[in-house]
Parts: C-alpha cells; structure tokens; sequence
C-alpha cells in the first residue's frame, strides 16, 4: 500500500564501541506507515567498504548482511523484508502489531568500530469516511446556534478540515468557532450567508478521508417589509399606471395585499406579478382610494408593511376666480380631485386664506384695486394670479381720435389692460373678463347695431366696433362701455375724416356715386355673412353673456396683444386678428 508518508528526525548521543571511548552525535529517524502497504527505513549512517550491517527490533535480530554476502533474515522478516547494501531495510505487507522500536548498527570491520542509529516505525490504519451531523438536526433558522460534528467513530486522527462548497472554512470568522484538532464546528450564530454544502475530511500521516455532504439550507425569518410605489409624484387617473413593490428579508415568502384592510379585490386593473410581490394598477381610478398593504409571510413568521397611499393629480390647472354675490365679491381658489386634496392658499390685499380643494373669501365691491394669488400643492406646486378691478384700457384716452379716409374703413378698438403692477409675481397676472357694448353719442348714447356701416367684434378681452365705409355721415362721437362684476368703465372716440376729405370736397359723377352704392350693398352683405359666422363660432367657444359674472378661469395677461385703441386702414387691422385660440376671419369693405 505504498511507502511511508513521513519521517522524522531527532538527535541521540551514542556511545560507539571500541578501545578510543568515541562520542559520535548521530540522527534517530522516524517513519510511518499503512497497514499493508510498504516502508523503507534508512539512516544516514556511513557504510564503509568492509561492514557488517545489523538491524534489531528490541533484542531480537531481524536482519544482517555482510559485504560481499547475501543477507540473512529472522522469522518475522522472512518474506516480509529486504536489506539492501546501503543498509535501508524495506518491510513488506506491514501490520499494527509490527514492532515500532528498531537499531540500525553498521560495523566497520577495519578498526573494529560499530555506529548505531535508532529508528521508529509507526503503523496507521488507512482512514475511513467519517459521518458528519448538525445538531440541532432540524432546518437551521439564521440566528440560530449551531454545530457540525465530524464523527470519526475509534479512528485516529491527526487533522480535522470542514468545507462548504468545495472552499476550506476560515476560523478566523468572528461567528464561527473551529480547530484542526477539533471534531466540531459551531456556528453562534447561523447565518443566511452560511448556507452551502459541507463535507469534512479527517487525516492521519498515510492516508485522508472525506465524510458524506451536508446541506445547510439557513432559513430567515420576514422582517424588514417595505412597500413602495415607483411613481415620483401625483398620477393622472384614468391615465396613468403605478407599480407598487413590497420587498422583504425571508426565505420561502409569499405575499398577500389589501386595500382599506380587505383584501385586494378582484380588479381587470389589478395585476400581481414577480410572485405576487409587485401590484401593477393599471390605469389608477379614484376607485384606489384609501391605503394599501403587503404582508409578507414564511413557516416561521409574518410581518406586514406599512401603509401606502397613492397620490393623483388635481383636474386640470390651479384656477384663480371671482363671483358676484350681492354687495360683495367672493374670490376663490380652486384645485380639486387630487388625493389626498391640494393645499391651497389664498392671498388679497393683506387677508390670507387656507384649505383645500377650494379656498373662498368674500371682499366689498368698494375694495381697493388688488391683485387674488393662489398657490397650490400637491406633490409639486402651481400658481396663479387675477386682477381684480374696474375694467382698464392704457391705450385710450378720455377722448381718442380716429381719423378715416373717405370710403374706406375705419377701427375703433377698446383693449382691455391692468394698471396694477405687483413684484415679485411670476405666473401671468389674468384679468376679469368683461363685455362691451357700443353706442353713438348724438348726444345721448344710441346703441349701435349691426348694420350697413358698423361690425361689432367682441371676446371677454378686446372689443372692435368696424366702420364701413366711412363718409361724413358716420363721422362723430362714440363710445364703449366694458362692464365686469366689479364695476363700469366707459371709452369714448371721436371719428373725423382725414384732413382734406370733408364731404363739400367731393364731387362725384352719377355713374360713380351709383358704383359707389352698388359697392357700398355688396360689402354690406359680405359683411353681414361674415359676422353670423363669427357670432357662431364665437357662441362655441365664449359662455353666455349673462353669466360672465362667473369666472373661471381667463387665458389674458397683463401684457394684451390688442393694443391700438384706433386703427384707420385695412391692413392694420389685419394685423389684430384675434387671439386666445379664437379666429376671426378678415372683413371686407
């Protein structure tokens, strides 16, 4: 079974035979050996040419051999053993009982002298497989004690190793304890890292052997539920879609949901996937209302996370409006259906207001011009602003002239401005919608209809009251009034021909005057066309005129586009087209 696997060494101090009384320090040697199998026990010993080489276990000679002689052999090595001419003796078929004491003497026939050296022979079993075992026996639960053992039965070993997926444990871990003289390795505590398959393997000089394998499979309990929601801030319902994910320590978990402490029900919206630890709701409703939960459980325990609320939008923008309620106003701002309900905070003048969803206050129609400023919050802000005053227009003076030339058209415009500047605002200030009404002074104010000469173009902003054509016949004073809910305001124009065109300077032929009122009726038709099809269009897009004491919300700023209060020529005109998302298609003369 193969030779030795180890030897070793240490120093004797030998007295050697002979008249001189020589002390020689000399090297005793050791081997090992298996049961069955082989060794060669040789020394250092110089072998001179003339020798006797003996070898003794105990006081019994086993074996010697004589230069130039064969060599002979005692019973126990007859068969079994080989002395060679360097004097290392082989012995075969080794048992346990075999002696493990034995002299190595090598005789130098020339001067008489002897030098002996002693050797030590140990015989080991071969190692068998060892049995390992974990106490306790059952699943290991991580913070758990607990040990292997390496059961070697009556074996002698020398070496004890553990490994976990083929790698050598370290015993160096601050929670595991073992030696490589040990049996035993204890674990305080088990940790999920420390799951794996283990083996052992025990060692003695001639051979090793490796128990059987031993799967460790830690379980952990639940703990450290978390419920979260992918979405970053408010979702629009009924459009978007949110994940909710719950995430927990444990092994071998499975997970259940509820929404305002029932379970979730059956929803085509409602989606679990990932082993049921994601909630996909896809789109959100309002039907989601109310707080979520995950609870995440394993044989050994359950836990449940805290609640989570979804969060979506408001409607539409934050609205800045005012109502006529008697003698006063009532200012309000409105952001509602969010959930949870927008934050919003009101501020006029120096009064302040909070709430949510809509925030009202109630100011006298005799208050000071000011500006109403709503800001809202809901997982981000938004803001808006309303002047609240009597109508305004900065580009007319008490009395603005227009000057028309002779058969052409003339404009009289009344843009609506603010005269109120506030720092520090940053969102467009809007303005109180109002509407116009245009009258001819002659003296007293008469109405204007539609008619022959005059087209009335309107928003809740701007107001154009279209002369066509011009003679000296609509030449004189006009005037517009511009009402809102909070007061009256009136612009008065005076429309004169352009120098040098009074009606005496005029001489026409009877074929011109006719062309004149042939034309004058065609353009009256044209124009009467085209202002049913903007009263149409503007009837789609503008509420009633009786209720434009209710705002809710005006696309105006400060800064209006329709700015010149008197425009005398079509291609000016033209280029005061309306805006805020209302066409108004070209007049003709």
């Amino acid at each position: 079974m193969g030779l030795s696997l180890r030897w070793n060494l240490w120093t004797l101090f030998v007295l050697a035979s002979g008249e001189t009384g020589i002390v020689t320090t000399l090297t005793a040697r050791q081997f090992d050996g298996a049961v069955g199998g082989s060794v060669f026990m040789f020394t250092t010993l110089e072998v001179p040419p003339r020798n006797i080489i003996t070898w003794t276990a105990g006081s019994n000679t086993i074996a010697t051999l004589e230069d130039g002689q064969n060599p002979t052999y005692s019973s126990i090595c007859v068969s079994r053993c080989e002395l060679f001419q360097n004097a290392t003796l082989r012995l075969d078929r080794l048992l346990v009982s075999d002696p493990k004491s034995y002299d190595q003497s090598i005789k130098n026939k020339d001067d008489d002298k002897t030098t002996s050296i002693p050797v030590t022979l140990i015989v080991h079993n071969l190692m068998t497989p060892p049995v390992l075992t974990a106490n306790p026996t059952s699943r290991p639960v991580h913070g758990n004690n607990l040990t292997l053992k390496c059961n070697n039965g009556s074996q002698t070993v020398y070496n004890y190793t553990f490994l976990r997926d083929g790698q050598i444990v370290s015993c160096s871990s601050s929670h595991i304890t073992c030696n490589t003289t040990s049996q035993h390795l204890d674990f305080h505590p088990i940790t999920e890292n420390d799951s794996g398959n283990y083996t052992c393997i025990i060692l003695n000089p001639v051979s090793s052997s490796s128990s059987n394998s031993l799967m460790l499979d830690v379980a952990v309990k639940v703990s450290d539920v978390i419920l979260q929601n992918n979405a970053s801030k408010p979702v629009t319902v009924d459009k978007d879609s949110v994940a909710l994910l719950c995430s927990s320590r444990g092994t071998e978990v499975n997970y259940t949901w509820t929404l305002r402490e029932l379970d979730l029900p059956l929803n085509p919206r409602y989606h679990l996937i990932n082993n049921n630890s994601t909630l996909i709701i896809s789109p959100v409703s309002r039907e989601d209302h109310g707080y979520f939960t995950c609870t995440v459980a394993n044989y050994l325990n359950n836990e449940t996370s805290s609640n989570l609320t979804l969060s979506w939008a408001p409607d539409g923008q934050i609205t800045c409006g005012a109502e006529r309620l008697d003698d006063s106003i009532q200012l309000f701002c409105s952001w509602p259906w969010g959930y949870p309900a927008a934050n919003l905070t009101l501020k006029f003048a120096n009064q302040e207001a909070s709430g949510t969803d809509k925030v009202t206050r109630n100011v006298s129609l005799t208050h000071p011009a000011s500006v109403l400023n709503c800001e809202g919050h809901q997982g981000w802000t938004q803001s808006c602003s309303l002047i609240i005053d009597t109508p305004k227009s900065s580009g007319i003076s008490s009395d603005t002239l227009v000057e028309g030339e002779w058969g052409k058209k003339a404009i009289l415009s009344v843009p609506l401005t603010s005269e109120i500047r506030k720092e520090n605002i940053i969102v467009p200030q809007q303005l109180l919608p109002a509407t116009f009404t245009w009258y001819r002074l002659t003296p007293e104010p008469v109405p204007l209809l539609h008619g022959e000469n005059f087209t009335v173009i309107s928003n809740d902003f701007v107001s154009y009251l279209v002369v066509s054509p011009v003679t000296s016949d609509v030449t004189g004073q006009y005037m517009c009034t511009a009402e809102n809910l909070i007061g009256k305001t009136s612009f008065k124009f005076t429309l004169r021909l352009s120098e040098g065109q009074g009606s005496s300077g005029i001489n026409l032929s009877p074929g011109a005057v006719a062309g004149i009122v042939i034309g004058a009726i065609a353009a009256g038709c044209i124009i009467t066309l085209t202002i049913v099809l903007l009263q149409k269009k503007l009837s789609d897009k503008k509420q009633p005129a009786n209720e434009t004491s209710k705002i809710d919300f005006q696309p105006s700023g400060v800064s209006n586009p329709y700015m010149n209060p008197g425009v005398q020529d079509e291609d000016n005109y033209e280029e005061l087209q309306f805006q805020d998302n209302i066409e108004y298609d070209k007049i003709s003369p």
